[in-house]
């Protein structure tokens, strides 16, 4: 998955970021130490918080990776709940970018929603957020929520698992235990399957509301590519 096709508005924003940081050095080596209000509205409004949209991204794009890799036998580490695990961080981090991507939009809002054009731009992030919820998060934090009780992420099928290969881990080497170890291994694929499958279609979906999110957040925040000060209307 990635952060939408359209990566422009995050470009800018890492780019300007990166002049920022790179000016306070020098600044820092003459023995100056002091950041424009400029610099500050950057890092503290619009990079932050973005980084943090792109940890959760990241976080999420990971989790195929670790259903497809697995630790070593000799680690003993049981693969049901190696699996368990990865699912309930997966429905931790499209919980977490949900909130990031409301917060942040919440942020521009609070900068730039008193500047009369911006207004329908702001409207138009808010229901493209409200009708995600209702679809892709909405489904998928339904399902974490009725899942995941005190400690961690469970369902019928993963408990299955876990029963499966309790018993097959004391099984000695008779044709039943064998018939009995190589259910459990079939069942373990069926449920990496599935959730592979799943998080492929989920990323269809996210990534087409992020494309439009940094989309819209573009016609705002640079709307000419170059980012603009809400408090003084000044670009850079």
């Amino acid at each position: 998955m990635e952060y939408g096709k359209n990566i422009k508005y995050i470009n800018i924003i890492i780019d300007k970021a990166r002049e920022n940081v790179i000016d306070a050095i020098n600044l820092q080596k003459k023995g100056e130490i002091r950041h424009s209000k400029e610099a500050l509205f950057v890092a503290n409004t619009l990079f932050d918080p973005l980084g943090e949209i792109i940890g959760s991204i990241e976080i999420i794009d990971l989790i195929p990776t670790f259903f497809k890799t697995f630790p070593y036998k000799r680690s003993g580490m049981s693969k049901a709940r190696y699996l368990q695990y990865h699912i309930g961080n997966y429905f931790v981090e499209i919980g977490n970018l949900n909130y990031r991507l409301e917060l942040y939009a919440g942020k521009i809002k609070n900068a730039y929603g008193k500047i009369a054009k911006n207004k329908k731009n702001i409207e138009l992030i808010a229901k493209t957020l409200q009708k995600y919820r209702k679809t892709v998060f909405k489904g998928l934090i339904d399902i974490r929520d009725s899942h995941v009780h005190k400690f961690r992420y469970t369902d019928k099928e993963i408990d299955r698992l876990l029963e499966l290969e309790l018993i097959a881990k004391y099984a000695d080497k008779s044709k039943r235990d064998i018939l009995l170890k190589v259910q459990h291994e079939n069942a373990f694929k069926k449920i990496r399957k599935k959730w592979n499958s799943l998080i492929k279609e989920n990323d269809v979906q996210i990534e087409q509301t992020l494309d439009f999110y940094f989309e819209t957040l573009l016609k705002i925040v640079a709307p000419k590519g170059s980012i603009i000060y809400p408090f003084n209307n000044k670009k850079s």
